[in-house]
């Protein structure tokens, strides 16, 4: 890879991250691209090279790199030594420690844009269904490693998920980590119920 090749890859990089952190505190219609041009420190021309189609592509672009981040992470910690129950409460302790850290503007990678512009942008709807379905399959498949039937650890699935992004919320409106953490031992306790049951 050349010089340029490399630096050019850097200023993309650095581009798509500002930008994920800024959609998560201000939303797609709250995140300019001249927001994202000065804290980048990234000439425009360099944006419109990257990203051709601006804002739509750059925020899709950047949804898509926190997603698989985002599963990373929790891929991580599903692994085979831990119970689903103390995987998912981790899970929840890390995001409001997050949380906390960001003064309570970063929680979810995607939430606030999916809620924000789902309706009107069609690559940032798959973009964020994309993830959603990752996250949710992660689950799934380690409740199935665990004994869990498949309808039922799909529906268990859709509703651990569905609870940690509402307490996502909650936790952003109330300035508390208190609902993540409420939801994380709940989901454990749930979850390993569930567990021992269909062993």
């Amino acid at each position: 890879m050349s010089k340029l090749s490399s630096k050019g890859a850097e200023t993309r990089a650095r581009m798509v991250a500002i930008t994920a952190r800024l959609l998560q505190r201000y939303g797609y219609n709250g995140t300019g691209l001249s927001q994202i041009i000065k804290e980048s420190g990234t000439p425009k021309g360099s944006l419109y090279f990257h990203f051709p189609q601006g804002k739509e592509q750059l925020t899709t672009t950047a949804l898509l790199e926190s997603g698989q981040q985002f599963a990373a992470e929790l891929r991580e910690s599903l692994t085979p030594d831990i119970s689903p129950g103390d995987a998912i409460e981790l899970a929840c302790t890390a995001l409001a420690q997050r949380m906390a850290e960001s003064n309570y503007q970063e929680g979810c990678p995607l939430a606030t844009v999916a809620l924000e512009a789902s309706s009107t942008s069609e690559p940032i709807r798959l973009a964020c269904a994309t993830h959603f379905q990752e996250w949710q399959d992660l689950i799934q498949e380690t409740l199935q490693a665990k004994g869990v039937e498949r309808e039922e650890a799909h529906e268990v699935a859709v509703t651990v998920l569905a609870s940690i992004e509402g307490a996502l919320l909650l936790s952003r409106v109330h300035l508390s980590t208190a609902p993540l953490e409420q939801v994380g031992r709940r989901i454990r306790r749930f979850v390993e119920q569930l567990v021992d049951q269909d062993r």
